[in-house]
């Protein structure tokens, strides 16, 4: 069966897109999104390469699928195979989520591949990202909203999941609000290795864990863990975390939990 991809191609004026079988310009006076349109989905791509030589100049952004990929300096596209190729030292995606509309995730990297689902021209399976990998993202939740931002070598986004996962050595941020409202919730820490999903919140980091937590709700002061593997959940008001150790002289743990303020004694009428 012949597959259709279509594809939304922002280019500067005087821009041209070479396809195989065809070529699609844009005269100087448009500056709407070009559709380019593929019957023969094995044949099709797009190429777009920097001519600044060594200085590598970010070409016009595109969409593919439902993620905006800008920043890059080279792309190639294969449409047959549902697969964009994209590099330079800021290349970025951001994905959308139409159930919510004011969720945000961002990943830059220096190398990223965006792969459709198969026979699917509309939704992205996953993001993978190489070199100086930076994540960030932000959903609504109850009370507040939830931030996340992390770094590493290399990881993989599993978009339709919402779920990331991260090598390292990894460095990792979130913050939610605390239970009360009155103030925030976070975790701050180093790993080998990270998993977060931003649907259910569960942030799970393993390999010589280091990490601060501070829960305003239930700690005195912040807490310093050390372990093989720190679950945390970041959706729960206030965090709920788990932590597991292989040897325990690997793992530490410094809590200070906050006391019950006293029961004030009733007051005796007259």
């Amino acid at each position: 069966m012949t597959r259709r991809f279509i594809a939304l191609v922002r280019l500067l004026p005087l821009a041209v897109c070479l396809l195989a079988c065809g070529v699609v310009a844009v005269s100087q006076a448009q500056h709407r999104p070009v559709r380019i349109a593929a019957s023969s989905p094995r044949r099709k791509s797009e190429r777009r390469r920097s001519q600044t030589g060594k200085q590598q100049t970010p070409q016009p952004p595109i969409q593919f699928g439902d993620v905006d990929i800008s920043a890059f300096a080279n792309l190639d596209v294969d449409l047959g195979a549902g697969v964009a190729r994209v590099s330079g030292p800021n290349t970025t995606v951001d994905a959308r989520d139409p159930r919510q509309p004011e969720a945000k995730s961002r990943l830059q990297a220096r190398q990223i591949t965006v792969y459709l689902f198969p026979k699917s021209n509309e939704q992205v399976d996953r993001i993978e990202a190489v070199g100086n990998l930076r994540f960030t993202g932000s959903r609504p939740g109850a009370g507040g909203v939830q931030t996340a931002r992390a770094t590493g070598t290399r990881g993989v986004y599993y978009k339709q999941e919402g779920r990331i996962t991260i090598e390292g050595p990894v460095t990792f941020f979130g913050e939610g609000p605390s239970a009360d409202g009155k103030s925030r919730q976070s975790i701050n820490g180093t790993s080998e290795r990270a998993t977060y999903n931003e649907n259910t919140g569960v942030l799970t980091l393993s390999g010589n864990v280091r990490a601060t937590l501070t829960i305003p709700d239930t700690l005195k002061q912040p807490a310093n863990v050390m372990g093989d593997e720190v679950v945390v959940e970041t959706a729960k008001r206030p965090y709920v975390y788990h932590i597991h150790n292989t040897n325990p002289e690997h793992g530490s743990v410094e809590i200070e939990p906050k006391q019950p303020a006293p029961k004030q004694p009733d007051q005796k009428k007259p």
